[in-house]
């Protein structure tokens, strides 16, 4: 039971720890997902986002109170609050330059080794610092004991860095996992330019690397700061997502006096 609870924890530090966000390019038409804010407003959002997109430099701060009962919980209520911290630099020639590599159609890039190459190795080249925060309620705290004979350390943090193309984890936020050895450094740093480099020169060599792929990570760090995104639909299914999300939500509710969207998770 202890190794499942592990890889739960592992399957949310996967999902909260990307250092960025990267989506999909498509052909079709898109438009903005704004779901039940007015035209004004959607507007507004758009204008935020293309003003983010340009940021060199920023921070976020994101937050995410979880809350689960029913089912095989009866009438227990567990929470936890999942805190994220960013902040990121990149220099003003290097994100117009990525601007320019994510502007070119896939076929030239792919046609181009070196802009290709480039494209690929980019993204290390912004800097960045990510935090992410789990709080337990003393209720789950005690149900993981009871029920699965793990002791949840609380909070729980965990720190990663990326500077200069080099991947930092901080390696005592691990230390709940068992006792480190004393030799283990406060922080581990992985060179990834020296990893990734001969991997993307063979791919783009050998023609195995996709070049719609490599610009769908191409993302101006601004855009991807929590807050900033904003979805892009195909504008003949904008409806569907709309009512997807009205049928989804159960409602607003108050916990912990303050306002909770609900929903039904299956």
């Amino acid at each position: 039971m202890r190794k499942l609870w592990l890889a739960t924890l592992g399957a949310i530090m996967l999902v909260c720890l990307s250092v960025s966000a990267a989506f999909a390019q498509s052909e079709e038409t898109t438009v903005p997902f704004c779901g039940s804010l007015s035209e004004s407003q959607c507007s507004a959002l758009e204008a935020t986002a293309e003003i983010m997109a340009g940021l060199t430099s920023g921070t976020s701060e994101n937050q995410f109170k979880i809350y689960a009962t029913g089912a095989l919980l009866g009438d227990q209520e567990l929470s936890l609050v999942l805190t994220s911290d960013n902040s990121f630099v990149i220099d003003a020639k290097t994100l117009e330059r990525l601007n320019a590599l994510s502007a070119m159609p896939p076929e030239e890039l792919a046609a181009d080794p070196a802009a290709l190459t480039e494209a690929a190795m980019l993204p290390l080249s912004i800097d960045r610092d990510q935090t992410i925060s789990l709080a337990f309620s003393p209720e789950m705290v005690a149900h993981f004991a009871d029920t699965l004979q793990v002791t949840l350390p609380n909070p729980l943090a965990f720190h990663l860095r990326v500077v200069n193309g080099v991947i930092y984890i901080r390696l005592a936020d691990f230390g709940f996992l068992g006792t480190l050895p004393d030799w283990t450094p406060e922080w581990l740093g992985i060179e990834t330019r020296a990893i990734l480099s001969a991997t993307v020169t063979s791919g783009v060599a050998n023609s195995t690397i996709d070049a719609a792929a490599v610009q769908s990570a191409l993302v101006p760090p601004g855009a991807a700061l929590e807050g900033s995104i904003v979805y892009q639909v195909p504008a003949e299914q904008l409806a569907a997502y709309d009512d997807f999300m009205n049928l989804t939500a159960l409602g607003v509710v108050q916990q912990d006096e303050e306002p909770a969207q609900l929903y039904y998770l299956t």
